[in-house]
């Protein structure tokens, strides 16, 4: 009997740890640039944004949920990167796929992404070419809670 009781807790401990892995790798944020148009695009469901610089484009999938999305223009300011404009804003999205037919520049980057996860951490993604030897690749994962 004393074995069936600890198979039994043993059983109950890797579902729970198994559940909760589970949960917590489905909250997150997947941002990948294209060169040519990502197949999501075409997806009636999918939210589309339109910059003013276009021929690019960066998919975002949301799994979970997330706050005060925003597409967010830069300029220089004093030898400085800063947020000049919000060109774009969404309140709540979960479980969407999001597509900015933009521009990646392989220079000095003019856009960039912002949301918050439930808990209220800030995230961000400056949009440029991850291309270019000295930078990450393009698909960035970001896990939220």
């Amino acid at each position: 009997m004393e074995k069936i009781n600890i198979l039994f807790l043993m059983v109950i401990f890797i579902l729970s740890n198994f559940t909760a892995y589970s949960n917590e790798s489905s909250n997150t944020v997947i941002i990948t640039g294209y060169y040519e148009k990502p197949e999501s695009f075409d997806n009636l469901k999918t939210i589309k944004w339109e910059s003013n610089s276009k021929g690019e484009f960066i998919e975002i999938i949301v799994k979970g949920k997330i706050l005060n999305f925003e597409v967010v223009l830069l300029g220089w300011d004093n030898n400085d990167l800063v947020e000049k404009s919000q060109k774009f804003l969404i309140g709540e999205i979960e479980n969407k796929t999001i597509i900015l037919l933009t521009y990646m520049p392989e220079g000095i980057p003019s856009e960039k992404i912002k949301w918050k996860d439930l808990s209220g951490n800030d995230f961000e993604y400056i949009i440029q070419d991850y291309n270019m030897p000295d930078l990450d690749p393009k698909n960035h994962i970001f896990n939220i809670k």
